[in-house]
């Protein structure tokens, strides 16, 4: 079992959550229907604007969901290590078992879906 703080508390505190913001998507330029040429001259300069925006967006939301993917597997390693599974044969079923059972609720229910299942390889 965990020696510092309970692996429940951390997950409570947010450790293994990204700690900036979800990145926010560009709002893309529209052209009305009753258009001139001034106004279409506009909106290509906009949606040119929005296209740099869009790969700026692109390249934030890369690095966000590379950043939650390296959280979730250090949770995944720390509640394997929690549960005494770390060395089990079956440890990437059991998590996955666990994920699927809980994740709608939080890492706290994937934890405690894989204490039940650890409990029961145990037995």
């Amino acid at each position: 079992m965990a020696t510092e703080k309970d692996l429940f508390d951390r997950i409570r505190e947010g450790e293994f959550e990204v700690k900036c913001a979800y990145p926010k998507p560009p709002v893309k330029p529209r052209l009305g229907v009753k258009h001139n040429s001034k106004d279409a001259l506009n909106y290509a300069k906009a949606l040119e604007n929005y296209e740099c925006k869009l790969k700026a967006y692109e390249q934030e939301m890369k690095i966000y969901h590379r950043m939650q993917g390296e959280l979730d597997q250090k949770f995944k390693e720390e509640a394997l290590e929690y549960c005494g599974l770390s060395t089990h044969p079956k440890k990437n079923e059991a998590f996955s078992k666990a994920y699927d059972r809980g994740h709608h609720a939080g890492k706290h229910e994937v934890l405690d879906e894989l204490e039940e299942l650890a409990d029961l390889l145990f037995d």
